[in-house]
C-alpha cells in the first residue's frame, strides 16, 4: 500500500488482528513488488483485501478487542 510516497503493508498477527508496518520496497512489474526491507520472510503480509483492513482502520470499525483471547 502506498499513502503519501510512503509504502506500508498490513503484517496479520491473529485472525483478526492486523499490524500496519513501514516498508521499503524494491523492483516491480506492476503486479509483485520486492520488500526491501521492513518485513521477515516469515511475516504473514496481507496481499488481497488490504484495502478493506486501511478503511476499517480508518473509520475505527474495528474492534479494539479484535484477536484478544481470555
Amino acid at each position: 500500500m502506498e499513502d503519501q510516497g510512503n509504502y506500508f503493508v498490513y503484517i496479520q498477527i491473529h485472525p483478526e488482528l492486523f499490524e500496519k508496518r513501514s516498508v521499503r520496497i524494491g523492483a516491480t512489474d506492476g503486479i509483485r513488488t520486492e520488500i526491501v526491507s521492513g518485513a521477515a520472510i516469515t511475516d504473514r503480509i496481507i496481499t488481497q483485501g488490504a484495502i478493506l483492513v486501511k478503511l476499517a482502520q480508518a473509520t475505527g470499525t474495528l474492534d479494539a478487542h479484535s484477536g484478544h483471547n481470555h
